[in-house]
């Protein structure tokens, strides 16, 4: 697009799941994955015209529901790696809370 970005486009016939991977030329002439690369798509018959692109309702849903699987998951962290009223003189104790943090 002549200011450092590229628009790509892509159509398929029936509903499927994707990966594409975008590549690029690096300063030592190697093609080089860009960050992020390769990106996976599903294609569903019937959805919205809305939900396919970036900003649209499936997005929306997605980050929802990401936000809430992230915060429960920093509840349930938090829960497990707190030490008060533990017995840090068990190992037991001591892996749990280690393999929790892992």
């Amino acid at each position: 697009m002549d200011n450092g970005t590229y628009e790509v486009s892509y159509e398929v016939q029936e509903a499927c799941k994707v990966e594409i991977t975008i590549l690029f030329e690096d300063d030592k002439q190697n093609m080089v994955p860009i960050r992020g690369s390769p990106y996976r798509a599903g294609f569903i018959e019937g959805q919205k015209a809305a939900d396919n692109i970036m900003v649209g309702g499936a997005m929306e849903r997605h980050i929802k529901k990401e936000m809430e699987r992230l915060t429960s998951d920093l509840s349930n962290l938090k829960k497990e790696t707190v030490t008060k009223e533990k017995d840090l003189k068990n190992v037991k104790v001591l892996l749990g809370i280690q393999d929790s943090v892992k």
